[in-house]
């Protein structure tokens, strides 16, 4: 099992979230924020308690059954993809290493792109890669 530092997550956070996957997913704000800490920004408030925080998960949501204007006040029961969570993403890590092993070696090495890190998310939240 391979060592996934804070900063690491964030930054594969950051390059799913605001760049490669964001045509497909939805977050919407039903998640725990107790142990968040002001002075950091919600992508490095996420990595730090997917990592500190036993049982921390972020919903994740398919963007397509929500309007144009994002109406939250649909039932999003429906449109759950899945979720991040420290146990999904080691299996998603497990999944990358064994089916996509270029794009894992460049997550691991620094050298990747918004693409490997939308690869990265679908891994972790649907266990396989839907959305091209």
């Amino acid at each position: 099992m391979i060592e996934i530092k804070q900063e690491d997550l964030e930054y594969w956070l950051s390059g799913a979230l605001e760049g490669g996957s964001n045509y497909w997913y939805l977050i919407i704000n039903d998640y725990d924020k107790s142990g968040f800490d002001k002075k950091l920004c919600t992508i490095d408030n996420f990595a730090k308690s997917l990592l500190e925080t036993p049982n921390f998960s972020i919903k994740i949501y398919d963007i397509e059954n929500f309007g144009e204007d994002e109406d939250l006040d649909l039932d999003p029961s429906g449109a759950l993809l899945g979720e991040i969570s420290l146990a999904n993403i080691f299996r998603g890590m497990d999944l990358m290493k064994e089916n996509y092993r270029d794009m894992y070696d460049r997550l691991l090495s620094g050298d990747y792109d918004a693409d490997d890190c939308d690869v990265w998310l679908q891994l972790i939240v649907m266990g396989d890669v839907v959305f091209c």
